[in-house]
């Protein structure tokens, strides 16, 4: 009989580590998802004067998707030219309505599972699944001469016209990217393009020759 008891209890110690076990686990998932749930409600996910998605939102999108494979995705990051010349120039209300001119130019040529995001001050990118090198430089190019066309309209009637130019940067997702090699790379591009006079899009090198030079 003692025997049979002493075993019933360490059966029933057994059980009851699995289940302590069990509890401890499913106390960590909640604690995950409860931490989860109190980032989403601290850091906000859009831009607010633009409405884009701001830096934040943007990797939150890329890891939304399930995959951390990259591997040809372009990226395009484009920067206003002079941008600081245009709001000492004629003020910062007029600085906001460029910026929300680009963002309306960028919402209006995105295509399936497209993001644009402001990432801050006159930075703007573009994450574009399924395109190309060639797609996206034209894609670029096709934004880069309509902003090129905007014409803003002052609270005196004057319109400010034909200053507001893009230079943009492309590249193209390769095996070996994360979304911050990805934008590197972009970035690189872009300051190519606003060493050759701004107002044009250049192409990134591949990952593999600007990593050897």
């Amino acid at each position: 009989m003692v025997t049979n008891v002493l075993a019933e209890a360490a059966q029933l110690q057994g059980v009851l580590s699995v289940l302590h076990q069990q509890l401890v686990r499913q106390r960590q998932e909640v604690d995950q998802v409860m931490e989860r749930l109190e980032r989403a409600q601290t850091e906000p996910l859009r831009d607010p004067l633009t409405g884009l998605n701001n830096l934040h939102g943007l990797r939150r999108a890329v890891e939304s998707r399930g995959t951390s494979d990259l591997t040809g995705i372009a990226f395009l990051a484009a920067d206003i030219d002079y941008f600081k010349r245009i709001n000492d120039s004629h003020g910062h209300v007029i600085g906001d309505k460029v910026l929300a001119k680009v963002a309306e130019i960028l919402r209006e040529h995105l295509t399936g599972e497209d993001i644009a995001a402001r990432l801050g001050g006159d930075e703007f990118a573009m994450f574009l699944p399924g395109k190309s090198l060639a797609d996206a430089a034209v894609l670029a190019e096709r934004i880069r001469a309509t902003t090129n066309l905007t014409v803003i309209t002052r609270a005196d009637g004057m319109q400010y016209n034909g200053a507001v130019t893009l230079s943009i940067g492309v590249a193209v997702g390769e095996l070996s990217d994360t979304l911050e090699s990805l934008r590197h790379r972009a970035d690189e591009a872009l300051y190519d393009a606003k060493d050759a006079g701004r107002n044009r899009v250049a192409l990134a090198d591949p990952a593999d020759s600007s990593t050897a030079s």
